[in-house]
């Protein structure tokens, strides 16, 4: 199973993810992200059980795309949806983008 309830939380000179983590997992969580438009890269390597991470650093008027994704094996990389910030069609107060796969 992927994380569940991927959340982004966009305070423009960071974001910061949440999520649940799945229920009988027991692999580390890989963090990955990148530029809207551009391939995504491994920005971290959490522990097991972790459900959220502070992405400090990113240039407030550039949007991102990320995607946290479970590690089960070598071979087995579960990934959940990813989410994205929308600061171009956003004013300047902080955002929060809905779980993924729910609208909202």
């Amino acid at each position: 199973a992927p994380p569940r309830g991927v959340r982004l939380r966009d305070d423009r000179d960071s974001v910061r993810l949440s999520w649940a983590y799945p229920e009988g997992a027991e692999g580390p969580v890989l963090v990955a992200g990148g530029r809207v438009g551009q391939e995504q890269r491994t920005l971290q390597t959490l522990p097991p059980g972790s459900t959220s991470v502070p992405l400090h650093g990113l240039p407030p008027d550039v949007d991102y795309c990320f995607t946290v994704a479970v590690v089960y094996s070598t071979d087995v990389v579960v990934p959940a949806p990813p989410v994205c910030t929308r600061r171009r069609a956003a004013s300047t107060a902080p955002a929060e983008t809905p779980p993924a796969g729910r609208a909202g």
